[in-house]
C-alpha cells in the first residue's frame, strides 16, 4: 500500500519556488496563525525563507488587488491568499466572500499563476 492510499500527507518539492502570501489583517487572531502555519508548511516543502514574501492588506476584498500587482511582477511561481470572513447578520458577508473569491480566480486566470485560496468563510 502506498502512502497516499493510507491517507498520509506527501510532501511536495518546493525547492527553487518563489511564493507570495497575501494576508488580510481583519480577524488577525485567525489570519496570523494561518500565515504562520502556511509559512512553516512552505519551509517543510523546501521553499527557502528568502523566497517567501508575506504581504498584508486590510481585508479580504483587498487581497485580489495585491495579488494582481504581485502576479504582474512575474516574480512568483505561486501565491497564497489568507483571510477570514465571519458571517454576520448582514449581506456584507456574501459580498466579501463572493467578490474576494472571484477576484482571486480572475487574477489566477489572467496571469496564469496558481493561487491557493485560503480565505475562510
Amino acid at each position: 500500500m502506498q502512502a497516499a492510499d493510507r491517507g498520509d500527507v506527501i510532501e511536495r518539492d518546493g525547492e527553487g519556488l518563489r511564493i507570495a502570501v497575501v494576508r488580510a489583517r481583519f480577524n488577525h487572531e485567525i489570519t496570523n496563525k494561518m500565515t504562520e502555519d502556511c509559512v512553516a508548511a512552505l519551509k517543510r516543502m523546501g521553499v527557502l525563507e528568502k523566497h517567501i514574501r508575506v504581504c498584508h492588506v486590510p481585508g479580504a476584498l483587498e487581497i485580489p488587488t495585491l495579488l494582481g500587482v504581485l502576479a504582474q511582477s512575474s516574480e512568483f511561481d505561486a501565491m497564497v491568499a489568507i483571510g477570514c470572513v465571519i458571517r454576520g447578520e448582514t449581506y456584507h458577508f456574501n459580498i466579501v466572500s463572493d467578490q474576494s473569491a472571484a477576484g482571486i480566480m480572475q487574477v489566477s486566470l489572467q496571469h496564469r499563476v496558481p493561487i491557493a485560496n485560503a480565505i475562510l468563510t
